[in-house]
């Protein structure tokens, strides 16, 4: 029950907060996964991805604006809410439970419960929604994949090089795109969230005084002429 009132109120939050820099949310073959190894143990992987100095930081490659970069902020920090309770869930082929659960079932229900967003089950199909992307405009929310020698795998991109997935060694937990392993055998990235457009100029508000100073001055025009 708590877990699914987590859930619920980082759908909502993300949602609530989106809508304010005017946004909106859009809504089988066998899945496979390569073995890698794991950059931290569990207890670090937890201290870690908990960590809003590491999962924070986005977009290394480029300049953002002060709106865009709390959007990034705010689609990492509502993965990271869902995807606290799934850290340290074991890998199962084919699974799609908390009792075990393989990468594209996990990508799936983590993209549904965090942005009410629907995936097809597999990686040979999640690989073609959204748009593709190149590496260096990762930014939070986004999907990527990994190929080695024709057997796929997809995690869910956090910001700063990290990415959460379910893999096939350590189970759902998160590791480095960095990293030789999965620097290596990076396939493709697909972005399925809205692209950021900063809100709206607000429009400026004028003092009583400013307005005074005005018509006096619009006064003074129409006495000279």
């Amino acid at each position: 029950m708590l877990a699914s009132s987590r859930r619920s109120g980082a759908v909502l939050f993300l949602g609530a907060t989106l809508a304010l820099l005017g946004f909106s949310l859009a809504p089988a073959s066998v899945p496979t996964a390569p073995a890698a190894p794991a950059t931290t143990d569990a207890a670090a992987t937890a201290a870690r991805f908990a960590n809003a100095d590491t999962t924070l930081q986005v977009a290394d490659t480029r300049s953002v604006s002060a709106a865009e970069a709390a959007h990034h902020a705010m689609v990492a920090s509502a993965i990271r809410v869902e995807g606290q309770d799934w850290l340290g869930t074991p890998y199962r082929w084919g699974g799609t439970t908390r009792r075990g659960i393989d990468c594209s079932a996990f990508v799936q229900q983590l993209v549904r419960a965090t942005f009410d967003i629907e995936l097809p089950r597999t990686t040979a199909t999640q690989v073609h929604r959204g748009v593709r992307i190149s590496r260096d405009e990762l930014v939070p929310g986004d999907l990527v994949f990994f190929r080695r020698r024709g057997v796929r795998h997809v995690g869910v991109y956090l910001g700063n090089g990290d990415f959460i997935h379910a893999s096939s060694s350590r189970g759902v937990t998160v590791s480095t795109m960095e990293s030789g392993y999965w620097d290596r055998y990076y396939w493709q990235s697909r972005r399925i969230l809205p692209e950021f457009e900063p809100p709206p100029p607000q429009p400026r508000l004028v003092s009583s005084e400013a307005r005074d100073a005005v018509r006096a001055l619009d006064s003074a025009r129409t006495v000279r002429h």
